[in-house]
């Protein structure tokens, strides 16, 4: 019994091709009259063998390589994961009472800022309630006349 031509179709005992487009090994006739439908971009067997045999050389190779790479991009994960494991409660704490200082001297600083302005503004209010009783308000009315200025202004309500 003898063993077949790898080499041969074994269905047209002519000589194989390998196509790049299907990924498969097809004759002459295999490739232009059965499978009309096609667009077959074919290579020589040798040629293909060759690519195959360098692939199953250098594609271990290669494909350590990018296993490595990412092996030190998880290794590198794996130690901001441990050095944030490695915060205490203590310093966490201590963050917060830092975080907490910071906003209790804002506050501070907030209310003081307002104190100044609502003091600024009752000053320049009363001031100008003085400008305005010092007013003559000339008037033809009678009406108008009897009332003294400072009766008016007394009605304003004094800023708070």
């Amino acid at each position: 019994s003898k063993e077949p031509d790898p080499d041969l179709c074994r269905i047209h005992g002519l000589k194989r091709h390998y196509c790049k487009n299907c990924e498969c090994i097809v004759c002459h006739q295999c490739h232009y009259i059965d499978d009309v439908s096609k667009d077959h971009e074919v290579s020589h067997a040798a040629e293909v063998c060759h690519f195959f045999r360098r692939n199953l050389v250098e594609g271990p190779w290669k494909l350590r390589s990018q296993f490595e790479t990412k092996l030190i991009v998880l290794k590198g994960i794996l130690e901001d994961l441990d050095d944030v494991t490695k915060l205490s409660t203590d310093d966490i704490r201590k963050h917060f009472k830092y975080l907490f200082n910071e906003l209790k001297s804002a506050e501070k600083n907030i209310l003081r800022e307002v104190g100044d302005l609502k003091t600024k503004t009752a000053g320049q209010i009363s001031s100008a309630k003085e400008n305005l009783t010092n007013i003559e308000i000339p008037v033809d009315n009678e009406y108008y006349k009897k009332i003294n200025n400072s009766q008016l202004i007394k009605e304003i309500p004094e800023a708070k």
